[in-house]
């Protein structure tokens, strides 16, 4: 039996199907700024922020209030930037040149691509993640995505 999805749930997936809407009519870069300053304001009233700011005091025990405040708003504002730009992944060109995306080493997937290589990304959680894949992908690259949520 397929149980029923929480009222909770379908609140927040029509709000983020709402934001990410907005989102799209904006351009990349409003969108990006709006996105940012929204968690910016929101995030550290979350409860999840607790769980921030104790992991960032076991790294930095030291960390003074003011600091410890600032990085978790700069964390807030980084994670509403990525999840606005979400809105506009489709449009991101890795390979257009002075875009908003730079690909390294492009010569050096071409050369392991030929010889019939595979290839590894490991890329941490400091933006779209998935811009990885959106390269590989746009270039032919069958893909496979593994990630620990």
């Amino acid at each position: 039996m397929v149980e029923a999805i929480p009222v909770k749930w379908r609140l927040e997936a029509t709000i983020l199907r709402l934001l990410l809407w907005g989102f799209g009519l904006l351009g990349v870069e409003r969108a990006s700024a709006m996105g940012g300053a929204i968690a910016r304001v929101v995030g550290p009233k979350l409860g999840v922020n607790k769980r921030a700011a104790h992991n960032l005091k076991l790294i930095f025990p030291d960390i003074t209030d003011e600091a410890l405040a600032r990085i978790t708003r700069e964390m807030w504002e980084n994670l509403g930037r990525t999840a606005a730009e979400y809105a506009h992944l489709d449009k991101f060109d890795p390979y257009r040149e002075g875009g908003r995306i730079l690909v390294r080493n492009l010569d050096r997937l071409d050369d392991l691509l030929t010889e019939g290589r595979g290839v590894i990304f490991v890329g941490g959680h400091l933006g779209n993640w998935e811009l990885q894949t959106i390269a590989a992908a746009r270039k032919g690259i069958p893909v496979m995505a593994v990630y620990r949520a």
